[in-house]
């Protein structure tokens, strides 16, 4: 007579038992590819799928390949979308909605900045740009990147009679010069 172990989770023990019993049965061995195998590496599967089902003859060891391919992570149809979910209006995140108010307004305090001076020290747009803004400093450099990126207006340049670093609005081509920071030496740069 076959003895039947119901729960909808065994225990480990009870999942070693049962193992040593279907491995005595059928061997160390996956039951699809008759790959051999250990208790490391062989999985206790139900043939079914019914997860309470633990009868020995719906038992059977499959190696981790198989049992994979047998029982997927996910559903096949995880990624069909349903119409009715485009046409909703998706709910925005806190961060989100924080980010459409401040980035506008360290992006125009930038910009009004630069309307009054040539430039303005990197530190500096950075600092006042996060006071006015309401965000730290690290989103306002996060910020000043993108302004200073090579889609951007601005460009980050080293002043070396100032020993400093300053924001300036970009003249000419991206790659202008020996002084941007990370550029290419100049002839200035090698004597």
């Amino acid at each position: 007579m076959t003895k039947t172990v119901t729960m909808a989770r065994m225990n480990s023990r009870q999942r070693r038992k049962l193992f040593e019993q279907v491995a005595a049965r059928d061997g160390l061995r996956c039951q699809v590819c008759n790959r051999v195998g250990t208790h490391l590496t062989l999985i206790l599967d139900h043939r079914n799928n019914i997860p309470n089902d633990n009868q020995l003859d719906n038992l059977q060891l499959l190696c981790r390949r198989d049992n994979y391919l047998k029982n997927p992570r996910r559903s096949k149809n995880k990624y069909v979308v349903d119409q009715r979910e485009l046409s909703q209006p998706r709910a925005a995140s806190a961060e989100f909605v924080k980010n459409s108010v401040s980035e506008p307004l360290f992006c125009h305090f930038i910009d009004a900045t630069m309307r009054e001076d040539d430039r303005i020290l990197y530190e500096e747009a950075i600092n006042s740009g996060a006071q006015v803004a309401g965000i730290s400093p690290v989103t306002a450099k996060r910020y000043l990147d993108k302004l200073c990126s090579k889609a951007g207006p601005y460009q980050v340049i080293y002043d070396d009679l100032a020993d400093a670093k300053f924001v300036e609005l970009k003249r000419g081509p991206v790659n202008l010069g020996p002084h941007l920071i990370g550029g290419p030496k100049g002839p200035k740069d090698e004597a």
